[in-house]
């Protein structure tokens, strides 16, 4: 007969491995970031009439580093990572979909036609697996409370 205590472990144990929500997350947020990134690297020679408008190329480069790296802490469960996406998920699809409109009528690019829709799809699926990520590094924390590190 098992204790509570195994039982317990046991349960943490299988916790701890990320559901497969959180691994589909951070593999859309990893390539959205790329796919936002190359269309700031697509821009950043281009000269706009609106000021503003000549920061977003390198906002949006800045924007896909921290989406692809945040998306690798993602994949690995991070508690920290999994909000920091949801929150850069939402950002990068309401900044994709504004330059979208912006850009319309005046630059043509079909990178900008596949990052838009990837984006809020990450931003979705970053909300989504918010609750799961957080439910999988609690239970890493409870192992390594025990003396169970896992190496992760």
């Amino acid at each position: 007969m098992r204790s509570d205590e195994e039982r317990t472990m046991d349960a943490d144990i299988q916790a701890a491995e990320p559901p497969i929500v959180v691994k589909l997350a951070a593999a859309v947020h990893g390539m959205a970031g790329l796919f936002v990134g190359l269309v700031g690297l697509q821009l950043l020679g281009v000269t706009f009439r609106a000021g503003w408008a000549n920061f977003v190329p390198p906002f949006l480069c800045v924007l896909g580093l921290t989406g692809i790296f945040l998306a690798a802490m993602q994949y690995r469960a991070r508690g920290w990572a999994g909000i920091g996406s949801a929150i850069l998920g939402v950002v990068a699809a309401v900044t994709m979909l504004g330059w979208l409109f912006y850009t319309l009528t005046s630059v043509l690019s079909c990178i900008v036609y596949v990052a838009v829709p990837l984006s809020g799809l990450a931003a979705i699926l970053n909300l989504i697996a918010v609750g799961p990520i957080l439910k999988t590094a609690q239970a890493r924390q409870r192992l390594s409370d025990r003396g169970m590190n896992l190496g992760l």
